[in-house]
C-alpha cells in the first residue's frame, strides 16, 4: 500500500494530541485545522464505526433492516464538532455542528457531512465536506457550507459540474481576493 509519509516525517513538525473526547460509542478522526494568524479552529469528524482488518464494523443497530435497496448493509454515520483554540493549541471551547439545513436527505446509509475543511470568508465560517445521502445512489459530492456564530450548519450547496460523474472526496478550499 501507498501512504505519505506524516508530517512529522517530512517536516519535522511537532505533534499534539487535541483535547476533545467524543461521546461514548463515536470515535474521533481526522481532524481539520484553520489557522488566520488572530484565530485557530479545528473541526473534529466523530464516526459511529471502527475499522478492524479493513474492514468498517458499526454497532449492531446501525444496520439497515427496512427491506430497502439497502438491507444488510452498515449504516455510517458521522458528527462534527468545531473547537476554538488557543495559541498552545489547547482546546478553549466546543460544540458540535448540527445540521439545520432541513435538506431532504436520500436513505443511502451514510449520512451526515464528511471531511470538512473550514475556512473563513466574506466575515462568516465555512466549510467544504464530502455528502453522500444528497442523492439516491450515494455519489459522493462535495458540498459547500455555511455555518453561523452558533456553530449550526445553515446552509449545504453541492458543488456540482462536469465532474460530478466522478465520487468526489476531500476538496481544499483556497480563498484569494475574496474569492473561493
Amino acid at each position: 500500500a501507498f501512504y505519505t509519509q506524516s508530517a512529522r516525517e517530512l517536516f519535522g513538525a511537532a505533534v499534539r494530541p487535541i483535547a476533545f473526547v467524543p461521546e461514548p460509542g463515536w470515535h474521533a478522526s481526522n481532524p481539520s485545522i484553520y489557522a488566520d494568524g488572530t484565530k485557530i479552529r479545528c473541526v473534529v469528524r466523530t464516526v459511529n464505526y471502527k475499522i478492524d482488518k479493513s474492514a468498517y464494523v458499526t454497532p449492531p443497530e446501525d444496520v439497515v433492516r427496512d427491506g430497502s435497496a439497502w438491507q444488510g448493509w452498515q449504516v455510517i454515520r458521522t458528527r462534527n464538532f468545531i473547537l476554538d483554540l488557543d495559541d498552545a493549541l489547547k482546546t478553549a471551547q466546543g460544540v458540535e455542528l448540527l445540521d439545520k439545513t432541513g435538506i431532504s436527505r436520500s436513505s443511502y446509509p451514510v449520512h451526515g457531512f464528511e471531511d470538512l475543511r473550514l475556512f473563513f470568508w466574506k466575515g462568516t465560517w465555512h466549510a467544504t465536506a464530502t455528502v453522500c445521502d444528497f442523492t439516491e445512489e450515494g455519489r459522493r459530492e462535495i458540498a459547500l457550507l455555511d455555518i453561523d456564530d452558533e456553530g449550526a450548519i445553515i446552509h449545504a450547496e453541492p458543488l456540482r459540474g462536469p465532474w460530478s460523474s466522478e465520487a468526489q472526496k476531500n476538496w481544499m478550499p483556497f480563498v484569494k481576493n475574496d474569492e473561493v
